[in-house]
C-alpha cells in the first residue's frame, strides 16, 4: 500500500462523515403572542416548535412576542410565513409588530 493510499481514504471518510446531515431538533420552550386586542386572555403560543415548521399566530394584529425556547424566533408579519423576518432571540420579548407567523430552524 502506497502511504498516499491511506492519506487519501483518511481524507475521504473524513469528508463522508461531513457530509452526512445534523438531525434537527425541536426548539424547547414556548413561543407565546399576546395581541393588543385580548389582553389578559392570553393568545396563540406554540410549545416545543419543530424546525423548519411554519406556525400561523396572529396574523394582522398588533402584538407583542415573547420567545421562551432556546433558539431564535424568526418572526413574518403575514401567516405562512411570509413578508420580511424579523428575528426573536432566545428568552427575548419582541417589541410592538404583527406577528402573523413564526419559524424555527435547528
Amino acid at each position: 500500500m502506497r502511504p498516499t493510499s491511506f492519506a487519501g481514504a483518511a481524507l475521504s471518510a473524513a469528508l463522508l462523515v461531513l457530509a452526512l446531515p445534523v438531525p434537527a431538533h425541536a426548539a424547547a420552550g414556548t413561543f407565546s403572542v399576546q395581541p393588543l386586542g385580548n389582553l389578559g386572555s392570553g393568545g396563540p403560543a406554540v410549545e416545543d416548535p419543530q424546525p423548519g415548521t411554519c406556525y400561523d399566530m396572529a396574523p394582522g394584529e398588533f402584538a407583542t412576542a415573547t420567545n421562551d425556547t432556546d433558539a431564535v424566533a424568526h418572526t413574518f408579519p403575514a401567516a405562512g410565513c411570509r413578508g420580511g423576518a424579523t428575528d426573536i432571540a432566545a428568552g427575548a420579548v419582541g417589541g410592538l409588530g404583527i406577528y402573523g407567523s413564526v419559524r424555527f430552524d435547528s
